[in-house]
């Protein structure tokens, strides 16, 4: 009985190791499907120009097949293909950045990523992005971006000028107890000491602009080039209303992140940049002179006041895609847009 019961055993294993499922696949098990087309994604534009723009893709899957061939079309028309303008980087999968080139100024284009496999070319979603209209210069030479937002034209950069528009310098160096108590027009520029890829006040300035108190805004002498001014808040309005009445997807903000070279905004950065007002983090000084906010805060001034001792100003924070409205005292110090005259 014992003898029958283990060769019973001994059958059953066997039996069931032949027909188990479990077991290592053989040669000819392999996964012989035909390949697909590639998985491809196209990210916002970024780094506007005039003639132009930085483009972005995703190969997220290569569909079973080597990608052999990535990049991005483009075009003043919408869907644009192989056919149209082309710029080719690389192959496989993965991330890349490419710069589409000869742009014309003040147009609104179309680009889409690619990727070509032995099944085909694959497009991912079709982005818009439109060209800086042109350039404005200040009284200290410095020339900004311009862009046609609606029915205005916004300068895409902080304003860094050093004088009123009738030559008179503008007063600055204070230390926090001066810059407390002046009741004058006056700018800072943010220490620069901790952040290390940034040597100067100059490359400082250059990358995010100077921080204004009110007083400079409200001086009749004049800050923006001349046909520009300060926004005040019907400006600011029609700004706020072309991202939507929510605008939490970052219509306003650049898209330029950490560990993006500077001007950049601290990760997470809810951006996409569509209007290509390319809002920046210069952060401000506050009132008694401490400086905060860098790299995940944007202030920015408006021309109307609330009351004696305060004004209203917009923010936009590093985390979060929607422009805020608020307001501060006339002693604290912001960034500045400047719009065009209508």
């Amino acid at each position: 009985m014992k003898n029958m019961l283990f060769t019973l055993v001994i059958a059953i294993l066997l039996t069931s190791g032949c027909n188990s499922s479990t077991g290592p696949a053989s040669d000819d098990s392999q996964d012989t499907r035909d390949p697909v087309l590639p998985t491809v994604g196209t990210l916002p534009v970024m780094d506007l120009g005039m003639h132009n723009a930085l483009g972005e893709g995703r190969i997220h899957r290569d569909g079973g097949s080597w990608v052999t061939e990535r990049g991005l079309v483009w075009s003043l028309n919408p869907n644009p293909t192989l056919a149209d303008n082309r710029n080719v980087h690389g192959e496989g999968t993965g991330a890349f950045r490419s710069v589409m080139e000869d742009l014309l100024p003040d147009q609104i284009y179309y680009v889409r990523a690619y990727a070509i496999n032995a099944k085909g070319t694959a497009y991912g979603a079709e982005r818009q992005f439109r060209t800086r209209l042109g350039t404005v210069s200040d009284i200290d030479g410095n020339v900004y971006y311009t862009q046609t937002i609606g029915e205005d034209v916004w300068m895409a950069e902080n304003l860094r000028v050093t004088r009123f528009n009738n030559g008179d310098p503008i007063l600055t160096g204070l230390n926090g107890e001066d810059w407390e108590f002046t009741l004058h027009g006056a700018y800072s520029i943010y220490p620069h000491g901790s952040l290390g890829d940034i040597n100067s006040n100059a490359e400082m300035a250059e990358a995010y602009g100077l921080l204004y108190n009110w007083f400079a805004v409200n001086d009749p002498r004049g800050l923006c080039p001349e046909g520009w001014r300060v926004p005040n808040n019907d400006d600011w309005e029609r700004l706020i209303g072309l991202a939507g009445d929510q605008n939490d997807d970052g219509k306003l903000k650049s898209r330029r992140t950490v560990p993006d070279l500077h001007p950049r905004w601290e990760s997470p950065n809810a951006a996409t940049d569509l209007s290509g007002w390319s809002g920046l983090p210069g952060g401000r000084r506050l009132w008694d002179g401490r400086y905060v906010g860098f790299g995940t805060h944007g202030h920015w001034h408006s021309a109307t006041k609330r009351d004696s001792y305060h004004s209203f100003s917009k923010i936009l924070f590093h985390g979060d895609g929607a422009i805020f409205r608020n307001y501060n005292s006339k002693l604290q110090g912001s960034s500045i847009r400047c719009v065009r005259d209508m």
